[in-house]
């Protein structure tokens, strides 16, 4: 399967990411919270349906289905650093 790119931002209300293949696909994050890949770890939890989920703040979240955080490897998560 070919990579993809999805997007998590500021202000993006509640969003799903339904396909994301985490041994190809990557993860681009730019949100004020994070800095780094930890940071990145810290906004993030896994729910009780096993989803992870990125929490930017009480309005924003990217739910990524059937993806659990310990399958998120540095290597596939871009972190664009907001100035």
């Amino acid at each position: 399967a070919d990579r993809d790119f999805f997007h998590i931002e500021d202000d993006m209300g509640e969003d799903r990411i339904l396909d994301f293949d985490p041994i190809v696909d990557e993860l681009v994050v730019k949100i004020s919270l994070c800095s780094n890949f930890e940071e990145f770890l810290q906004a993030s939890y896994d729910d009780e349906n096993g989803n992870l989920v990125v929490q930017v703040d009480t309005d924003n979240r990217m739910i990524i289905e059937n993806v659990s955080r310990s399958q998120i490897q540095e290597d596939k998560v871009r972190i664009e650093v907001i100035q």
